[in-house]
């Protein structure tokens, strides 16, 4: 694949969590991390400037896939009919071409061609006849027909996965592909970060989505821009088997500017740790075990415990769910430590953790 590698994206500007203090860490390396551009969808050696510069045919390429795609999509909020049903608040791509980005996908699997047979009598509603990387164009006429139907219906529960990864395949490509190169694509970032949101709320209890979902949310506001990582919630739900991005980010630039780690980001470390399990009273009590959490960690370590800087730098990588982005996107995390990797941090949130949990038994 000759696109979607390695995307400095984390940088420019990342302030430390406290509102009133300057900004403490900012890359050494020049970017332009406003938004993805196509410099930034090269495999080549950087260039002197830092910047990966790929070749201007695949330049142009990158382009005109991008365009195609700003000719297929239906914008935010529009409906579209398609084959007698009426499909509202757009966020898809409709017409009878559109190239995928990366050798995976010869034609976009989100494409919704309104010429294939969609109009079956036995709609595949249970998702029977779905292949595990679903494409439209090879889905079966009753699994178009059901996916067409759920569209129509606004969206809505219920609705067996692949149709709802369809559809996010979409969303995937939009934010992380076509804003690169089209400004109206940048604009609706918010608008299709919240339907991701919606779809997460209501298929709460398939792991696979909620994993990749819930990636793409810690991933695009990062492509909307540099981040200040005082715009960060700490993370107290866990999607994935990994950490958090915002958790990651937010425990490198706290370490990097020598600060003490605030009780918050305290707790969501030792929450959102892939490793440790929380024992019945935190689990039925959360709340409780929250806050008493951090009342004894500050009791105990004051504003925060100070922790060394470690050698491992961060890296950052986006696994997209679509085979029109399939291979890996590496991100640049500006030089920020990978802090998750300490253990002994750790083992002293465990020993609150353990004081916590014998006071709610």
């Amino acid at each position: 694949m000759e696109s979607l590698d390695n995307i400095p994206i984390v940088g420019g500007i990342i302030r430390w969590l406290r509102r009133d203090r300057p900004a403490t860490y900012a890359p050494d390396r020049p970017s332009e991390l406003a938004l993805p551009s196509h410099r930034r969808f090269s495999r080549r050696p950087p260039a002197s400037d830092g910047l990966d510069r790929p070749p201007a045919a695949t330049d142009r390429r990158l382009e005109d896939i991008a365009r195609e795609g700003q000719k297929a999509w239906v914008p935010v909020g529009q409906t579209v009919t398609v084959q007698g049903r009426e499909l509202p608040g757009g966020m898809i791509y409709v017409g009878s071409r559109l190239r995928g980005i990366s050798s995976h996908a010869s034609i976009e699997p989100a494409l919704i061609n309104p010429n294939l047979a969609g109009t079956d009598p036995t709609p595949d509603h249970s998702g029977d006849l779905v292949d595990y990387w679903p494409s439209y164009s090879n889905l079966a006429p009753a699994s178009r027909t059901a996916y067409l139907d759920w569209l129509a219906a606004g969206r809505p529960g219920g609705a067996h996965i692949g149709y709802v990864f369809l559809f996010f395949y979409g969303i995937e490509r939009r934010v992380l592909f076509d804003a690169a190169y089209i400004d109206e694509a940048r604009t609706e970032i918010p608008a299709l970060i919240d339907e991701v949101q919606r779809l997460i709320d209501l298929y709460q209890g398939n792991s696979s989505f909620q994993g990749y979902a819930g990636n793409f949310l810690s991933f695009a506001p990062l492509i909307r821009g540099a981040v200040d990582v005082g715009d960060f919630t700490p993370p107290l739900t866990r999607r994935g088997w990994d950490f958090p991005v915002e958790l990651k980010l937010a425990l490198g630039a706290i370490v990097n500017a020598s600060e003490p780690l605030p009780a918050p980001w305290a707790l969501s470390w030792f929450r959102m740790h892939p490793d440790i399990q929380l024992r019945t009273a935190a689990t039925r009590c959360a709340d409780e075990f929250n806050e008493l959490f951090r009342i004894r960690y500050q009791a105990q370590y004051g504003d925060g415990l100070t922790i060394r800087r470690n050698k491992t730098p961060l890296k950052l990588s986006y696994h997209p769910a679509s085979a029109s982005l399939r291979d890996t996107i590496k991100v640049d995390a500006g030089g920020l430590p990978d802090v998750c990797r300490l253990e002994a941090p750790v083992r002293r949130l465990q020993q609150v953790a353990g004081t916590v949990t014998e006071e709610l038994d």
